[in-house]
């Protein structure tokens, strides 16, 4: 009389087995994706402010931002805790970059600062051109820059303004208000503020007062 084996009982135990322990790791990291969350950094910016201007200028124009506590962001002091300058143009100057051992020239003149906390009060936009000469004779004279602030919760366009600057002048673009909620208003763009500090750490007032 011949036996055969029979394996079904043991090969269900064996899918229990798994299941069992499949169970266990989807209850395991549930629990500890939570903990993880907790550790987690929002980089939400509620605001970005943008300068833009001819890509192929080698004019070297600075975005300076003034908040509601004096705090006063440009390319000498880039990190004010809540107003963070994150690209700093230079004109042509940092337009190559090296990639495989090739040169790279990437046109784009573009300055970004973002605020990223809701701090309420008057905040003031001011532009300033760096350059002491005009070296590409073909390019617009005084230059253009297009300035805009973008309201990124949620993310809307609330001003663009133009203004033409000369070499070594700063230029008031707006200045504007910001509530308690993160909500933008009272924006004003007939304002003659300049905020850039000066050598002697002096800076000019409202309506051109104060040391130039």
């Amino acid at each position: 009389m011949r036996k055969y084996s029979n394996n079904l009982a043991f090969t269900d135990l064996l899918f229990n087995l798994l299941i069992g322990f499949t169970s266990l790791l989807l209850i395991a990291f549930l629990l500890i994706n939570p903990i993880a969350e907790e550790g987690k950094i929002d980089p939400r910016s509620e605001f970005i402010i943008t300068s833009s201007w001819d890509d192929e200028s080698a004019i070297d124009i600075d975005l300076w931002v003034k908040g509601p506590d004096d705090t006063i962001v440009g390319f000498p002091s880039k990190d004010g805790r809540y107003m963070v300058l994150e690209r700093d143009d230079l004109g042509d100057t940092n337009d190559l970059i090296q990639l495989n051992g090739d040169t790279i020239l990437i046109q784009r003149n573009l300055e970004t600062l973002s605020i990223n906390a809701i701090v309420p009060g008057e905040y003031i936009v001011t532009v300033h051109n760096y350059s002491t000469s005009v070296s590409n004779e073909n390019e617009e004279y005084p230059t253009p820059v297009t300035i805009d602030i973008m309201d990124m919760n949620p993310i809307s366009l609330d001003m663009s303004r133009t203004v033409k600057v000369r070499l070594k002048e700063e230029v008031s673009v707006f200045s504007f208000m910001v509530d308690e909620d993160g909500n933008i208003y009272d924006m004003n763009d007939q304002i003659d503020i300049k905020i850039r500090p000066k050598k002697d750490g002096s800076r000019t007032f409202r309506n051109g007062n104060g040391v130039e």
